[in-house]
Order: C-alpha cells, then structure tokens, then sequence
C-alpha cells in the first residue's frame, strides 16, 4: 500500500483500496494502522467532505526507501533456485494476481 501510494500520491481511501485490490474494511484497518506508525497523513478532501485523503509522510517515504534493498534480498534469495527463465515465469504470473491499474 506504501509503493502504491508513492505511486499516487493524494489519493482518496476507496482509490488506494481499490488499487491493491482489497476490500473497504481492510483498507480501513490498514489506514489506521499506517497512520498511527507515522507513516501516512490523512485529510478530508476539501471538494467532498465524505471522502478521505491519503498521503506519505517522509517518515513514509523513508520507510519505502529502507525497504527496498531488502525486498530486492527476499526477491534474491526466493528465487536462487530458479533458472532466469523460471525466475522471469514466475514475475510474469504474479503481475497476473495484480489487479488492473
């Protein structure tokens, strides 16, 4: 939800629920915790006062960056075992469970 929101920084709560593709209560429970570790701010959008805004802080954005190499660590050692080949199947058929952008 982190990358999705650095992606698409200022987005509504449905959006950046509906992005990750998880449900409204979910995205709910997920904006709560994120917003009490510092790592996103919260406003009500000023054209719909219904409508929740979210932002990264920087502690977020530092979060992001930090996160990186050890993603890239876990991607290493998931997949040492697998041929470039299977490796690059493997890529292929995750990005299918994505939802559409």
């Amino acid at each position: 939800m982190l990358v999705r929101l650095q992606e698409c920084d200022d987005v509504s709560q449905n959006e950046l629920g509906r992005s990750v593709g998880i449900d409204a209560a979910t995205t709910n429970g997920v904006i709560d915790r994120l917003g009490r570790k510092k790592l996103i701010r919260t406003q009500t959008d000023s054209q719909d006062k219904r409508r929740l805004r979210i932002s990264l802080t920087e502690t977020g954005r530092q979060t992001i960056h930090d996160a990186i190499p050890v993603a890239a660590d876990i991607t290493r050692l998931t997949t040492q075992r697998l041929s470039r080949e299977e490796a690059e199947h493997l890529t292929r058929l995750l990005r299918k469970l994505l939802p559409p952008d």
